[in-house]
C-alpha cells in the first residue's frame, strides 16, 4: 500500500470511530431522559431528535463519499449505513412514543414525518449497498444534503419555540 492510501484509510477510520463514539454518548444521554411534560420541553426534545437525525444523515453521506473516493471498504460502509439507519429508526421511534402535551401536535407531526423520511432514505442506501449497487450510492444519497439542511432549519425553529 502507498502512504497516501494509508492516510486516507486512517481518516475514514477516524471519522467512523468519532461517529460511533458520538452516537454512543448521544444515545446514553438520550435514553436517560424522561418524557417531556410541557410544550417547551417537548419542542426541546423535538429539536434534539431532529439534530440526531441530521447527524445520522450527514454520517451516511460521509460514508457514501468515502466509498465513492475509494477510501472506505464496502464492508465497512455496509455496516455503517445499517447502523445509521438503525440509530435513526430508534431515535425517531423514541420521540414518536411520547404523547405530545396539549398544543404540540404539530411538533409531533413534523418530527415524526422527518424521522420517517430520514429512515426511508437511509434504508434506500443500505439496500443499495447490500445489493452491491455501489456505483448507485451517490445518486441514492443525492437528497441527503437538502434533507440535512431541512433538519437543521427545523431544529432551529423548535429550539426557538422551546424558549418561548
Amino acid at each position: 500500500m502507498t502512504t497516501t492510501h494509508m492516510g486516507a484509510g486512517t481518516g475514514v477510520r477516524w471519522v467512523a470511530v468519532s461517529a460511533a463514539v458520538f452516537a454512543v454518548v448521544m444515545a446514553s444521554l438520550w435514553f436517560g431522559h424522561a418524557p417531556p411534560r410541557s410544550a417547551a420541553a417537548y419542542a426541546r426534545q423535538g429539536a434534539e431528535t431532529v439534530g440526531y437525525l441530521r447527524s445520522q444523515t450527514r454520517t451516511a453521506r460521509l460514508w457514501v463519499d468515502a466509498v465513492a473516493s475509494g477510501s472506505a471498504t464496502h464492508q465497512a460502509a455496509s455496516v455503517a449505513l445499517r447502523e445509521a439507519e438503525d440509530d435513526a429508526s430508534a431515535t425517531a421511534a423514541r420521540f414518536a412514543g411520547w404523547d405530545p402535551p396539549a398544543g404540540s401536535d404539530a411538533v409531533r407531526a413534523t418530527v415524526t414525518a422527518l424521522g420517517d423520511e430520514v429512515t426511508r432514505r437511509l434504508a434506500e442506501l443500505r439496500i443499495a449497498a447490500n445489493r452491491g449497487r455501489w456505483a448507485d450510492l451517490p445518486g441514492v444519497a443525492r437528497p441527503l444534503p437538502d434533507l440535512a439542511e431541512r433538519l437543521g432549519a427545523v431544529a432551529d425553529e423548535l429550539t426557538a419555540a422551546s424558549r418561548s
